[in-house]
């Protein structure tokens, strides 16, 4: 039976990403404000939040953008919702945005976003649900997969492995930019160790909870795109918007 929890886990919002595959658009202008069709992206991640049943969220931003990303989100933000923000100085990689948003979780579970990724469905049906394991992923099937965080699942539906941007992938199935953590990760994020470009993955603490078997996940259903992987990509995400709509129910 699968349990439903009664007071909703809050909401990590990643937008300190540079967006250097956008260049020389994302050299003056933040990744995270350039539109979707009719929305800076970073109001769709917003909304994606909230239709998930989401109140309370964390915003990571880098230094020169996070008072407008606070403009933006107080003018539009539903009125139950709590924002709390905090500043990583330093592209350090996406654990290292998660923990600084630690002082502000004291829930047993939470979930992160990244803000460049939009979604045709909310996910309400998985954040309110309690994650059984450590970590809950959600995935998509995609034609390029060779781009993103592949994920081989045996016959079983066990995962086997998650492997980054892989040149011959084993599946077409990969993580989409949703996730959902026990609280005890931020344990496993103190020993992550910096990769070649001294950034600290949350991928690494992903692959933790694989190999202690408590990682879970679900397929999320209709379009999903990461809009900064270049500009087509951008436009693939503003059709989407127009012509089927993001974070439908």
């Amino acid at each position: 039976m699968v349990e439903s929890i009664v007071n909703k886990p809050p909401g990590v919002l990643l937008l300190a990403g540079l967006g250097s595959r956008l260049s020389p658009v994302t050299d003056v202008v933040n990744k995270h404000l350039l539109p979707i069709y009719d929305k800076p992206m970073a109001l769709h991640s917003l909304d994606f939040l909230q239709k998930s049943g989401i109140r309370k969220i964390v915003v990571v931003a880098n230094p020169k953008d996070v008072d407008l990303f606070s403009r933006l989100f107080e003018l539009n933000k539903q009125p139950e919702t709590s924002l709390f923000y905090v500043v990583q100085i330093e592209p350090l990689g996406t654990a290292h945005a998660i923990n600084l948003a630690r002082q502000f979780i004291t829930e047993n579970e939470f979930f992160s976003l990244w803000g460049d990724n939009v979604f045709e469905f909310n996910l309400e049906s998985s954040a309110s649900r309690k994650i059984e394991g450590k970590c809950r992923l959600h995935l998509a099937r995609v034609k390029n997969p060779q781009d993103f965080g592949v994920v081989e699942i045996d016959g079983h539906g066990e995962i086997l492995s998650i492997i980054d941007k892989p040149q011959n992938p084993r599946s077409n199935v990969v993580c989409a930019g949703f996730m959902g953590f026990k609280s005890e990760v931020f344990g496993m994020i103190d020993k992550v160790q910096p990769n070649n470009k001294g950034e600290y993955d949350i991928m690494n603490v992903v692959r933790m909870t694989q190999k202690e078997k408590v990682l879970e996940y679900v397929f999320t259903k209709g379009g999903w795109v990461d809009a900064c992987v270049s500009f087509d990509t951008l436009l693939v995400a503003s059709i989407l918007a127009k012509e089927r709509g993001l974070n439908k129910s």
